[in-house]
């Protein structure tokens, strides 16, 4: 039975039929058009085809792209193990959500992580940009028992300069990177009377704690063939080849254990009568040292000094390092000489085979005994004047932050070994398999 109306067909106003609402067929496909134009409309603007644009909107009769919703949607509403994946120009899983691993990779299809992002171009992994306000760009909490943030550098490219983090800021008292523990900041800045110098970007790093502030370990895996340092601090030219201060601290340089080892001298700060600081300066040796001081007094012409075992550990006193032993009396007598010096002690005798009481005070200095820790023998009996074999040089090569983002670069002062082996090492760089090794 065929029907055929012409003009409007209307069956209890659930099914209206006129020049505006169409439907047609090609025996194999039926078609919905709104204003007989091509356009589709559900509930009006509920969901809507602009057949004129190839558009679809969600929400919306002018749909702006290709599907285009104007309000909330909802994807896997039941919780099932189900997938959810956009492509991109050349990328299969530009977004990509793991319905059964509950993880979202992005440039990944097999995220290890709730966010996991890939890229294997030269591009930022991540961007976080923040113009304004007094709150976080980003914000990470940890409240689990490992790391809040672990960042691990496997470029074996010895131009990639392996940079874990770079933190910048040309902000007056901004840090480049801030490290605060238990709401601990720091808070003390050198400038001198009537003026400022802070000239932009306090610090590179800005750490406090309750207890430490700053804590640096190097490894000690081959601590007899590679130099290591806790800690190295310098100040050195952006451009050129000046280094003008250098300290290493807790290291192991060409075998020995070293406290500080750089330039400069070693001092103290004490107050004057008006309490204004004022600096003084420690004595240096071209020779690893120990001192002592002490009193005594001659009986019948004659005394005997023990030393301090602890001190009698820690000295080397042989023909090839004699101690020193300098005797101020403090009585009349005929003088006084030492004699059989070891590292036990020693013997004061007056001369002339005098026969006095006479009290007297001494200083004796002598050489530092080598130290075993650990199985690294520091050789510090024999240190007089002895060679670097090290220089500290600016490493023209380093990488110091994005080009975009530092034109002028820093350069950090690096230690190199004699001039024949040409052989660098960069100490805020290096030792990444060590790393690797312990993380596994």
């Amino acid at each position: 039975m065929e029907l055929q109306v012409s003009g409007v067909l209307e069956i209890g106003n659930s099914l209206r039929l006129d020049g505006n609402e169409v439907i047609t067929n090609d025996d194999t496909l039926m078609y919905l058009q709104y204003g007989n134009n091509g356009d589709l409309s559900i509930d009006y603007s509920t969901f809507y085809v602009d057949a004129s644009t190839n558009r679809v909107g969600v929400g919306t009769t002018a749909p702006g792209a290709t599907l285009d919703v104007r309000g909330s949607a909802i994807f896997n509403e039941t919780s099932g193990d189900n997938d959810f994946r956009v492509e991109s120009d050349n990328e299969g899983y530009m977004f990509f959500v793991n319905g059964g691993t509950n993880r979202i990779g992005i440039g990944d299809s097999t995220p290890d992580a709730r966010l996991d992002i890939y890229t294997n171009v030269n591009e930022p992994g991540l961007n976080v940009t923040k113009t304004t306000g007094a709150t976080a760009a980003a914000y990470i909490e940890n409240g689990g028992s490992r790391y809040g943030l672990y960042i691990d550098n496997t470029s074996s490219t010895a131009n990639a300069a392996g940079l874990a983090v770079i933190g910048q800021s040309s902000n007056y008292y901004a840090h480049g990177i801030t490290a605060v523990s238990d709401g601990y900041y720091c808070n003390v800045l050198t400038v001198p009377v009537g003026s400022r110098t802070i000239t932009g970007g306090t610090s590179g790093i800005n750490a406090a704690a309750e207890t430490i502030g700053v804590h640096g370990r190097a490894n000690n895996a081959n601590v007899s063939t590679i130099d290591k340092m806790g800690g190295f601090f310098n100040v050195a030219s952006s451009v050129g080849s000046v280094v003008n201060a250098v300290a290493a601290v807790g290291s192991v340089i060409d075998g020995n254990v070293y406290k500080i080892l750089g330039y400069g001298i070693v001092s103290t700060l004490i107050k004057d009568n008006v309490g204004e600081e004022r600096i003084m300066v420690a004595p240096e040796a071209p020779e690893a040292l120990f001192q002592d001081y002490g009193v005594g007094q001659l009986i019948n012409g004659k005394a005997t000094i023990s030393l301090d075992p602890i001190l009698t550990k820690n000295i080397a006193v042989d023909e090839d390092h004699p101690m020193k032993v300098f005797v101020q009396l403090e009585g009349d007598c005929k003088g006084v000489y030492v004699t059989n010096k070891t590292a036990n002690g020693f013997d004061v005798v007056e001369l002339n085979n005098g026969t006095s009481n006479t009290k007297f005070s001494y200083q004796l200095i002598a050489n530092r005994a080598d130290e075993d820790r650990g199985g690294l023998v520091s050789k510090y009996s024999d240190m007089r004047f002895r060679p670097l074999n090290r220089k500290f040089v600016v490493d023209q090569e380093a990488i110091h932050g994005p080009k975009e983002k530092n034109k002028g670069g820093n350069t950090s002062a690096v230690t190199s070994q004699d001039s024949s082996s040409e052989k660098k090492q960069d100490y805020s760089l290096n030792q990444q398999e060590e790393i690797k090794s312990e993380k596994n």
